[in-house]
């Protein structure tokens, strides 16, 4: 993590695969079932998510996740790239980040690219 410019620039080792803070927190990981998808993003983004959430045809995509201003942002960027009718949602209640004012300042960043925001 800390030789990938993510950490160079955050230098803050944090959801390293095997490591605690990597996994599905609490009763998420009860939740998984056989077949569902699971993406591994190396970064903010999830390059994979776009080309997946086309083939689906999503109506509706829900994010939830950490960190607001950076990796639900990017994702959400990329969920309405991919399906620009589909709504896409983020409760505030279900996301969060490391600084409260980046964290409003992003749900309202997300509000103007018409991502719905529920506060």
């Amino acid at each position: 993590y800390l030789e990938r410019q993510e950490g160079r620039i955050l230098p803050v080792p944090h959801c390293v695969e095997g490591t605690p803070g990597w996994e599905l927190f609490g009763s998420i990981a009860g939740l998984v079932e056989h077949g569902d998808m699971c993406f591994r993003k190396p970064a903010f983004g999830c390059a994979e998510l776009p080309a997946w959430l086309v083939t689906q045809g999503f109506d509706e995509i829900e994010l939830v996740g950490v960190v607001t201003n950076i990796c639900v942002t990017a994702n959400a960027i990329l969920a309405k790239t991919a399906l620009p009718e589909a709504l896409v949602l983020v409760d505030a209640s279900c996301v969060a980040s490391y600084d409260d004012a980046l964290h409003e300042k992003a749900l309202d960043v997300l509000e103007s690219l018409q991502v719905r925001v529920l506060r």
